[in-house]
């Protein structure tokens, strides 16, 4: 049986399947198989969300290959800010409108910032545009704020939930795949300094099934490198 009759029937895709329709050339053809789910499961419906982002601080302690030299700035280096709360709920207030339905917000592991100040701009933004979905720190910044706050992850989601987190972003970069100096295909996380898929699915999990908690997962499609590269990036839930 062909991909696209497993996927007119309802049947679900194996791994190897989703990966052969990950290689194919013709985005149009995998377009239409795409619509037909979605009008399957959504009738003829499209959801779109309108937000703003919030980009609190380029200061960063990490040099990952997404931000540095086009975004992240370390400490103390020319080019870097961190914006005041008021200075945030001022954007805020300027971005918003009556079709805002979400405000994105992230930025860099900033060590001069206390978790106190997150909690304090979750709240802010809540108190002041409640109706306002907030989509608020990759995985990579949870990690940061159980770094410097010493304490448990749990702790941590349910403290940023209680002051208004909705859901968190996916964080792309943490699960882009490279290869190594032998050619092994790898990714990796230079704060935890291990497998950066598997380290992600380590916070993701806890996140997505606390209470009223979701998070998007990522995956960079890098032009640079061949398929296989992008191929292995797929994380072994996915299979």
């Amino acid at each position: 049986m062909s991909i696209a009759e497993k996927v007119y029937r309802g049947e679900r895709l194996s791994f190897d399947e989703g990966v052969e329709v990950y290689r194919m050339n013709d985005i149009v053809a995998v377009g239409r198989l795409a619509n037909h789910v979605r009008e399957r499961l959504n009738e003829n419906f499209t959801y779109y969300n309108v937000n703003r982002h919030i980009n609190y601080t380029n200061v960063c302690v990490i040099d990952c290959q997404l931000c540095q030299g086009a975004y992240a700035r370390r400490p103390g280096e020319d080019g870097g800010y961190t914006m005041l709360l008021e200075q945030v709920f001022r954007l805020a207030e300027k971005e918003h409108s009556d079709a805002l339905t979400e405000f994105h917000i992230v930025g860099g592991l900033n060590p001069d910032l206390p978790f106190g100040y997150y909690l304090d701009l979750l709240r802010g933004l809540k108190s002041r545009f409640p109706s306002v979905h907030l989509k608020a720190f990759t995985m990579v910044e949870i990690d940061f704020f159980t770094k410097i706050t010493r304490k448990p992850l749990e702790w941590v989601i349910n403290q940023l939930r209680e002051a208004g987190l909705g859901s968190c972003p996916g964080g792309d970069d943490v699960v882009r795949p490279h290869r190594d100096a032998g050619g092994t295909c790898r990714s990796y996380d230079p704060v935890a300094g291990i497998a950066g898929r598997d380290w992600w699915f380590q916070l993701f999990y806890p996140a997505r099934l606390s209470p009223g908690t979701y998070s998007l997962c990522s995956l960079t499609h890098d032009n640079r490198h061949g398929r296989s590269e992008n191929d292995c990036g797929l994380p072994p839930h996915a299979r």
